[in-house]
Order: structure tokens, then C-alpha cells, then sequence
């Protein structure tokens, strides 16, 4: 190593909080990038180190300074600058891959942070007074960062707020990143004090105009007894505290991470808090959240475990395709039973539950790549996960602003979905106008009409027919002076029952219980109202289905 007397990088931020980064990335089979092992500690050390451009302080002689080394991001002895840093999280994003990848990994990395300490205070903390195991933890952050000056400033029982009060020569000079590792190393330090049905929201953010980065942790949490009999089976049997706490992490790392969900429902959850507390937690909300997440979760976790055993020993029963649909399947009759007993829409169910579907998209996108080899069930496997995020997605979906050629788009599907409409015996055809353009984006239009076809097909191959047909016109009206174009799905398929006519476009709703998710037809409905359109459905069991919908047609385009 040459040493140099050149100017070091300022001491800002200190190589200690890297420590689980690493071990993190070093030890997960696959990230979301494909990228694993070596390759993706390599990833994360691009540009990093051996750059004379990041000089680092020699911690004994002040004077000195050299080039990073790989070895010097896990020595609590150095300190780096806040651009280095910055820089860090990027590479780690780019490393780890998938949506929000820093918050996962600060899950992971809080938890094994106090798992390796270990102090004997902080075992005791954890049964007695989470409260206090914070007011420890808070300073030694602050000990480890100079950008920031943390403080708890409220606890109660399920809940707390901490306050991160950026320098203000530092406001509007960390990222996105900055704020997911923030808020991933609070939910995995959470996890450690034996909280369950964790979330940690971000109310306030430097990023976003505000004044210090706050953080709300909403949690529930095992009464002093039954915490104590958790830590005495965990000192009796390492694996079992490690195993399901990093089960929970997985199931729950997604939780609440959409940032427009995250904004819309932050006073809501605070008034439902409240609720709990006065209720004592007997209120419709805990009804939900307590049976439809423990169901959900149940789920969740029936499917990763058939995953692991699968992944692990090669011998699968069951496809990964299979096990996925299993557990969208277990949901679907958890929201319909829920909507029976409560009487509570499933709009609300599935709004308030979206992290869960995402977490079933992520198992899904392990799944996928790992068993990547398998072209068939693979395809399988993603079109459920295409659905899963789709739906996932639609409250931060922007309508897009590009010509799209319906005719076009529609006649392509002729030759797409070819292999499957000979299969059953369809004859598919496009009629009337010849062309029809509207302003939108083409994936949204295409959703939105491949989920008709699709379900179109399904309904014709349930009959027993070798004459199954798909047509689809479009027609051009002018009404009050607005141009619209009306495209018609029909089939002569099995029919939709008069009963089921108002339910076909509510979430999780499916007349195929074995084989659909439910949320195409959603998706499909909030896609056309996204562009100001309608969407109608009129169908005769036994005789067929037609599905109208109707958009802004853009002439001056044509």
C-alpha cells in the first residue's frame, strides 16, 4: 500500500456501519440482478476502491493517506466521506437488484448488527425493555455517522418515532438509497427486539422538502413472558430464533414500500393506531389485519417453505409455477371469506394489503430465476408474477402520452396467441375500422387487451366446442362533439353468471379459483379509467361474453 500526503477524504461516515453489507451480500444465494457471491461483492467495490480519487485516512498516523482497500469498509478504525458513501449505495443497488434493494439489505444487516454484538445487556434489554435497548442503540448510531444527529422522540407500547436531524450542510445531499437503508436497518433492529407485524414508515424526508428525516414504527409485540420463553429456546437452539426471524424478514421486507401508498396512508395509520389502542385491538381493522395477514402469511410461508425444499434437495413435487399459483390461490379465498364475514369491500382488503402481494411477486421472481432452466414452467410462474405486480404497481402508474395503433396491436395477437387458439380449435379476427389511434402507452393498451383475449380463450376452452370464436370490433362515435373509439371483446365461451356480472372487476374476484389470481379484470379496469375510458360487460351463461370498451380516439393522428 503507498502511502500519500495528499488530501484525505473528509471523516464523515465510518467503515463499521459496512461490516453487514458485505456479509450480506456474500452470503445470499441470488440477488434480483442475477448477480451472487464474489460477483456481486465485486459489484458493490466498483469504482471504490484502488481509486486515488478516495484516499482514506491512516487511522494511526492522521497525516497519511491512501487509496481504499476492500478490507478497510469492514475496519471500524476508518472513516469515509458522505460522497463515497453515497456512491457505495448505488454500486450496492446495482449489486442486490429489485425494487428497493437497499431496504432489504438494511433489514437483513440491522438484525445480524445486534445479532453479532450480542452483550449480555442487550439479551436482557430485549426481553425487558425494548424501549431502553433503543436509547442505547440511537447514540451508537450517532457515534458512527456525523451527518446526522438522531433522537427517539416518542415511545409507546407499539409504536415509536425517531427523528434523524440532518446537518444542514448535508440536507439535499444524500439519496434515495440513504433513506431505505435507513429505514430497513430500523425494521431489522425492530425484529431483534421480537416485534412482529412491523412497519416502518418515513413521514417526513429531507429528500422531499422536509426539515429532518422522521421515521414511525408501528409494531406488535410478544408479551415480557412469552418473550423470555423466545429467548430461552434461542439460546437452547441457535437455529431457531435465526431461522424464523429471517423467515419473518423475508415475508415482511416489502412492507409498505410503495412511496405513494406509504404518503396516502400515513394519517390513516395513525388514526387506526389509535383505534387499536382504545379498542384494545377489537375493532374491524385488527379483525382484518390480524386473521387476513395471519392467512396471508400462512400462505406465504407454505409456499417458501415447498420453495426451499425444492431449491435445496432438487426434487420438486410441485412446479414453481404451481406452488406460486397455490398460494395467490390461498389468497384470493382469504379476501373473499374476509369480504363475507366483515362485509368489508375488497378494494380496502387488497389496498391495505399490497406489500403482500408484492412479497408473493418477489417469491415468484426468485423462483423464476433459480429455476430458470425450466422454459415452461417458467413462463407459467411469470405470467402469474406479471399480474401480481401489475396490480401492485397501479397507484403510481402515470398514463403514458405516445400514439398507439389499436388495429395493429390487436391484429398482432392473431399470430402471439397462435399456438393456444389452435390448440382449443379458435378462430380469432379483427373487424371494422380500419385504423384507430389513441394517446397512451402501448404496455397499458396491451395489457388491457391481452387480458380480455386471454380471458376470452379461457372461457371457450371450458366448453366442449371445436368452433370456439374471438372477434373483436372496434367502431369510431362522435358523442357530444368527442371522439371515441368502442373496441368489443366477444366470444362464444361458457358464459359469465348473471350473479357474478358485478363482481368480475373487484380484486382477487376469479370464476377460476384453480387457475387465476383475480386481479387481471382489476387491472384491466384501472388501466381504461387511467385514460378516461369505460369498460362494460354483458354475458349470457352458456352463450358467451362481450366486453366494450371505450376510449378517446385522437383523429388528428390518423
Amino acid at each position: 500500500m503507498t502511502a500519500s500526503h495528499t488530501n484525505p477524504m473528509l471523516k464523515e461516515v465510518c467503515c463499521k456501519n459496512w461490516a453487514q453489507l458485505f456479509n450480506y451480500i456474500e452470503t445470499t444465494p441470488i440477488f434480483p440482478s442475477g448477480l451472487s457471491g464474489r460477483a456481486a461483492v465485486l459489484k458493490l467495490i466498483d469504482g471504490l476502491v484502488d481509486n486515488p480519487e478516495y484516499l482514506i485516512s491512516d487511522p494511526d498516523d492522521a497525516g497519511l493517506a491512501y487509496p481504499v482497500k476492500e478490507e478497510h469498509l469492514k475496519d471500524d478504525r476508518y472513516w469515509h466521506s458522505n460522497e463515497f458513501s453515497l456512491q457505495l449505495f448505488e454500486n450496492a443497488s446495482q449489486a442486490i437488484g429489485g425494487y428497493r434493494p437497499l431496504f432489504q439489505a438494511g433489514i437483513i444487516a440491522g438484525y445480524r448488527m445486534l445479532e453479532a454484538a450480542q452483550p449480555k445487556r442487550f439479551q436482557l434489554l430485549r426481553i425487558f425493555s425494548p424501549k431502553k435497548l433503543l436509547k442505547i442503540l440511537i447514540p451508537i448510531n450517532k457515534k458512527l455517522n456525523k451527518l446526522k444527529d438522531p433522537n427517539l422522540i416518542e415511545y409507546r407500547r407499539g409504536f415509536s418515532r425517531v427523528k434523524l436531524n440532518y446537518k444542514d450542510e448535508y440536507k439535499g445531499k444524500i439519496s434515495q438509497h440513504v433513506c431505505d437503508w435507513n429505514a430497513g436497518i430500523y425494521t431489522g433492529m425492530g425484529k431483534f427486539t421480537g416485534a412482529y407485524d412491523l412497519v416502518v414508515i418515513e413521514t417526513e424526508c429531507v429528500n422531499k422538502g422536509g426539515d429532518d428525516c422522521i421515521f414511525e414504527l408501528h409494531w406488535t409485540h410478544h408479551y415480557k413472558f412469552r418473550r423470555f420463553m423466545i429467548f430461552c429456546h434461542s439460546m437452547i437452539d441457535p437455529e431457531y430464533i435465526t431461522a424464523r426471524d429471517y423467515d419473518n424478514l423475508i415475508l415482511n421486507y416489502l412492507s409498505l414500500s410503495q412511496e405513494g401508498i406509504i404518503n396516502d396512508r400515513t394519517a390513516k395509520l395513525k388514526e387506526t393506531q389509535a383505534k387499536l389502542v382504545e379498542a384494545e385491538k377489537k375493532s374491524v381493522e385488527h379483525r382484518i389485519t390480524g386473521g387476513f395477514a395471519h392467512e396471508m402469511r400462512n400462505a406465504l410461508t407454505g409456499a417458501q417453505l415447498e420453495l426451499k425444499t425444492a431449491l435445496n434437495y432438487n426434487n420438486m413435487d410441485k412446479s414453481c409455477a404451481a406452488v406460486l399459483q397455490d398460494s395467490a390461490t390461498a389468497l384470493l379465498k382469504s379476501v373473499s371469506r374476509i369480504h363475507e364475514e366483515y362485509n368489508i369491500p375488497k378494494e380496502k382488503i387488497v389496498q391495505d394489503f399490497i406489500p403482500e402481494l408484492k412479497t408473493i411477486a418477489n417469491i415468484a421472481y426468485h423462483i423464476n430465476v433459480t429455476l430458470s432452466s425450466v422454459s415452461k414452467d417458467l413462463d407459467r410462474g411469470q405470467s402469474i408474477t406479471s399480474q401480481i405486480r401489475d396490480y401492485a404497481k397501479m397507484s403510481e402508474i402515470k398514463a403514458g402520452d405516445t400514439p398507439v395503433e389499436l388495429v395493429e396491436l390487436l391484429n398482432e395477437y392473431e399470430q402471439r396467441f397462435s399456438q393456444d387458439f389452435e390448440k382449443i380449435g379458435i378462430k380469432y379476427s379483427v373487424t371494422g375500422a380500419e385504423r384507430a389511434v389513441v394517446v397512451a402507452d402501448e404496455t397499458h393498451m396491451n395489457s388491457i387487451f391481452s387480458n380480455l383475449i386471454l380471458n376470452a380463450k379461457d372461457a371457450i376452452s371450458e366448453i366442449e366446442t371445436d368452433c370456439g370464436e374471438i372477434n373483436v370490433l372496434l367502431e369510431k362515435r362522435n358523442h357530444k362533439d368527442k371522439n371515441t373509439i368502442i373496441i368489443k371483446v366477444q366470444d362464444n365461451g361458457a358464459g359469465i353468471q348473471p350473479d357474478h356480472l358485478n363482481e368480475i372487476f373487484e380484486p382477487f374476484f376469479s370464476t377460476k379459483p384453480k387457475s387465476g389470481t383475480g386481479l387481471g379484470l382489476g387491472v384491466v379496469k384501472r388501466l381504461v379509467q387511467l385514460y378516461d375510458g369505460q369498460i362494460e360487460v354483458a354475458s349470457e351463461s352458456g352463450k358467451g361474453t362481450v366486453f366494450m370498451v371505450t376510449l378517446p380516439e385522437t383523429p388528428h393522428l390518423l
